[in-house]
């Protein structure tokens, strides 16, 4: 509750006002617990169910499988760990690397999903340069940022990327695509 809370003050926040430019955004402690207070409330239920039934070892083990998944990384996201809203571009910020996606390269962007789990689909125009905009530019680097942004149809990223919502992040990204992104803070 308290997280969905914080979640309607943020994103009624950010759609009061500009999308801030070259400040990075990066997600907040809170809304990693996104899924996991759903998938701990099941599974406290289930286990529960087996703490019923004299087996308490099957409940504990439950909620230790429900803590180990919930440690590990999401095969199905690759959504950069934050942003930064630049005037030449929109930086991605991943764990090793960065990349400037110059706004002329980015040819559209969506929100994807309901509002309350919305993610925001991107496409890259000039595909095989994306290994020019990424810094610190090594070999490893360019492999690793063709992996996530070119080699799939169009790369997804989850709700609340860098703890924006899809509707801050489409609009932050079309004002830069129009040209509207040179308001500094």
């Amino acid at each position: 509750m308290v997280r969905s809370r914080a979640e309607n003050r943020r994103r009624w926040r950010f759609s009061r006002s500009p999308v801030p430019q070259g400040i990075r955004f990066s997600k907040p402690w809170w809304l990693y617990l996104t899924g996991l207070d759903v998938l701990v409330h099941y599974a406290a239920l289930l286990a529960a169910l087996f703490a019923l039934l004299q087996l308490p070892g099957v409940g504990v083990g439950i909620l230790s499988f429900v803590f180990v998944v919930m440690c590990l990384p999401s095969p199905f996201f690759h959504s950069p760990r934050g942003l930064t809203f630049e005037r030449m571009g929109l930086r991605l910020h991943h764990r090793d690397f960065d990349v400037l996606v110059p706004w002329e390269a980015v040819r559209s962007c969506e929100q994807i999903g309901p509002d309350h789990f919305a993610g925001v689909r991107f496409e890259i125009a000039d595909r095989e340069r994306i290994g020019d905009w990424v810094s610190p530019d090594t070999p490893r680097n360019r492999i690793r940022a063709a992996k996530r942004l070119v080699e799939r149809a169009a790369p997804f990223w989850s709700p609340w990327t860098a703890g924006l919502d899809a509707a801050t992040l489409v609009r932050g990204i079309r004002e830069g695509i129009e040209g509207r992104s040179d308001r500094l803070n």
